[in-house]
């Protein structure tokens, strides 16, 4: 595979977790850490970023400094007060990112602020405290009841369950985790609001819930529902969602690329419903019931252009799983 291809696989994969896990600042070098010689500098910097309301900038220092063994450093106290005075900042994206940061840096002295940011107009303000709030195991009730709150909303999405979930991993691996690992670390609250969420309005948030429990091990609620969710959306694709495309043919829309679709709250929708099928086929593949095979070789036929809502893809790949 060329340089070329092999960077392309690294962006999608990025894109990919990204979308199910979470958002990383837009402006953010990966990997970047900051040196401890570097931190006053880097510090500096982002007060006056923070000063100028240049959100990106300033949020790009939280999540370095977050990411990359900030508790090693000495200035640690430094770092939490400045980031303490970005919560109460006045930018939402801001009091979001600094909220996160404050998760990862092990430290109460900011509990009480986050959790009067629980009750933020802003709902990633308030999920971003609330999984801060679970880290540092204060006010887990709260936090989890403020979890649960945006979870039942009409537009929930994957990323929502993930910050509740944060709370059974360790400030470093949860990410990389998240899935594995259930079975010893399963938390009873969590498993309510995830037993509850298999009902919620947002597919997204079903799916998602499914996906844990398909990794608990749970198979009659899983499959039942996870088959609903790839029924509904199996014959759909970009043309259910944007009007401007429901006359073209499939040979009008082979000439289209992902790049050429404008950002839109309908481009949102088929996203979230292209999440929401891909992880119902991968609890079904999980699950290992062979009673899903027909459905998930209908998919894996069928949906093999970019365009389909479910991917072809996924359902070969959880095909395999329950042929082993």
């Amino acid at each position: 595979m060329g340089t070329s291809n092999k960077l392309l696989m690294i962006q999608i994969a990025a894109i990919i977790f990204i979308s199910l896990f979470g958002s990383i600042p837009s402006d953010a070098c990966l990997p970047c850490p900051i040196e401890e010689k570097d931190l006053k500098v880097s510090l500096d910097r982002a007060k006056k970023n923070l000063e100028n309301l240049n959100e990106e900038y300033a949020c790009s220092f939280f999540y370095q400094v977050s990411h990359n063994g900030v508790k090693d450093f000495r200035d640690l106290p430094i770092i939490i007060d400045f980031t303490i005075q970005a919560i109460q900042a006045p930018s939402a994206k801001v009091k979001a990112c600094a909220a996160e940061a404050m998760g990862w840096y092990g430290d109460q002295k900011a509990a009480p602020i986050l959790l009067e940011a629980t009750k933020s107009e802003d709902k990633e303000v308030r999920l971003q405290s609330a999984g801060a709030l679970l880290q540092l195991g204060y006010e887990v009730d709260t936090a989890i009841e403020t979890i649960d709150g945006l979870a039942q909303g009409k537009d929930a999405t994957s990323n929502i369950l993930g910050e509740m979930l944060r709370l059974q991993y360790d400030g470093k691996n949860w990410y990389i985790s998240l899935l594995n690992g259930l079975d010893s670390l399963w938390d009873p609250k969590c498993e309510t609001v995830l037993r509850k969420a298999l009902n919620y309005p947002s597919r997204e948030m079903r799916a998602t819930a499914l996906s844990y429990f398909s990794a608990k091990g749970e198979k009659d609620s899983v499959y039942s529902n996870a088959v609903s969710i790839v029924n509904d959306l199996k014959n759909k694709d970009i043309r259910n969602y944007l009007p401007e495309y429901a006359n073209y043919s499939d040979a009008d829309i082979q000439h289209l690329y992902p790049s050429d679709i404008p950002d839109s709250p309908n481009v949102d929708k088929l996203q979230s419903d292209g999440r929401s099928c891909s992880a119902a086929i991968h609890a079904l593949g999980r699950i290992n019931n062979r009673e899903s095979r027909p459905l998930l070789e209908e998919v894996s036929r069928k949906n093999t252009e970019w365009w389909r809502v479910c991917s072809g893809a996924a359902a070969g790949r959880a095909l395999q799983e329950i042929s082993r």
